[in-house]
């Protein structure tokens, strides 16, 4: 599964203040749907655990985070996925 995929079906499914899950774009804003910030320690959580890359505080920004899209690119420009990826480990 690519990793655009599956940060997708890991947030989609993480519960969250406004209710239930909701269907999660590639540049929906993630704040906007719920997403508080112990929903984005346990998704650090995920992304250090599937595919080993340990995201330095100082890169956690909006601007890296704030959506699917934006995390992928980051997890891309680590080195954790290429463009055909299959979202295996490192």
């Amino acid at each position: 599964m690519a990793v655009e995929a599956e940060l997708t079906a890991y947030i989609e499914h993480q519960p969250r203040d406004q209710g239930d899950e909701v269907e999660v774009g590639p540049d929906d804003d993630l704040v906007m749907l719920g997403l508080d910030s112990i929903a984005f320690v346990r998704l650090l959580a995920f992304i250090d655990e599937r595919y080993g890359l340990r995201v330095p505080d100082v890169d956690v920004t909006i601007d890296r985070f704030g959506t699917v899209a934006a995390m992928t690119a980051y997890l891309r420009a680590s080195g954790v996925a290429g463009n055909g990826d299959d979202g295996g480990d490192r």
